[in-house]
């Protein structure tokens, strides 16, 4: 509604999300509180892939505005980084 106040970035709760899986034209987003979220692949900002973590605001009630979603590419990096990790960690187990 046009009663909304503007509200400026910092003020904003934002959260982050991350791309579990693409499934034809909607992608499978997931919250770090583990809900899944089927989201149309339009919505999400390029380059969105499997894998990519999103950083995107989230209302009083925790629901996310798909329209502010931006590609988090340090906490992407990082958390491949980290499943590399783990899977070397198995790997030298067997």
């Amino acid at each position: 509604s046009s009663m909304r106040t503007a509200v400026s970035w910092r003020d904003m709760r934002t959260e982050l999300f991350a791309i579990d899986r693409i499934e034809g034209e909607t992608a499978v987003v997931q919250g770090d509180d583990g809900r899944d979220h089927m989201v149309p692949i339009g919505a999400l900002p390029p380059p969105s892939q499997e894998g990519s973590v999103l950083r995107v605001h989230v209302d009083d009630q925790g629901d996310p505005d798909w329209n502010t979603a931006r590609v988090d590419d340090q906490e992407t990096h990082r958390r491949i980084a980290e499943a590399q990790a783990r899977l070397e960690r198995l790997r030298d187990r067997n």
